[in-house]
């Protein structure tokens, strides 16, 4: 009596650990599934230029130097290095 008790308790164990890795495996594929979905909906989202959620944030506004007719950025602009070059050395 004893060895079919300990047999079925036996069975029940390695069927309960079975049971017990196929859920890691499923949670597994589940969160890849997940992250995949995540990816794809990041790339789809973004264009092949970068962000477009605040373009502001990445133009640079530009000015015309009056002596040499070149188009410079506003802020942090440098001197030509001609005479009468309105901007800081």
């Amino acid at each position: 009596m004893t060895e079919i008790l300990f047999t079925v308790v036996v069975v029940v164990v390695v069927w309960r650990c079975f049971d017990w890795i196929d859920l890691l495996r499923r949670q597994k594929n589940a969160a890849a599934k997940a992250r995949l979905r995540r990816v794809e909906k990041q790339a789809t989202r973004k264009p092949v230029w970068g962000s477009i959620e605040d373009p502001a944030e990445k133009a640079e506004e530009l000015v015309q130097c009056q002596v040499c007719q070149v188009y410079v950025r506003m802020l942090g602009a440098r001197s030509c290095g001609r005479a009468g070059c309105p901007f800081p050395d």
